[in-house]
């Protein structure tokens, strides 16, 4: 007997547990500093920050397990902000241009967070409920 199909593709399962290693990663960074809007912060708004990043992460992380449309468009916003957040560090801080594993890094981030959201756009039917008929 096989077993029947997964309704969930591949692409949305690695980028729900990206998601959830991502809110494990903000988890265990607690304490340390954070990065908002292109600029570092420290002490109690970096902490507020990355329990905030950390509990979102996590949502989306279940909520793309379960196929949730909420969760989806909410991925998309969170992938624009990471998106943003690492041009708005270069844009403010040109001087990183120059330090050649922070580009590498932040070419890598960019990379993976346009197929993000790529996946997320082009697997939209997997989160759609099918209409019962009456």
């Amino acid at each position: 007997m096989t077993k029947p199909p997964s309704p969930r593709p591949l692409s949305i399962k690695i980028l729900a547990i990206l998601f959830a290693l991502a809110a494990i990663a903000f988890a265990f960074r607690l304490r340390s500093g954070a990065t908002f809007a292109g600029d570092s912060i420290s002490g109690p708004p970096a902490l507020i920050h990355n329990i905030i990043m950390a509990l979102l992460q996590a949502y989306l992380a279940v909520g793309l397990w379960k196929l949730q449309e909420l969760a989806r468009r909410i991925a998309i916003g969170a992938d624009c902000y990471g998106a943003l957040t690492i041009i708005l560090v270069i844009v403010r801080h040109p001087e990183v241009i120059a330090n050649v594993a922070f580009m590498i890094f932040c070419t890598t981030q960019l990379t993976v967070i346009a197929l993000a959201i790529w996946f997320l756009i082009k697997r939209k039917s997997a989160f759609v409920k099918p209409r019962t008929a009456p």
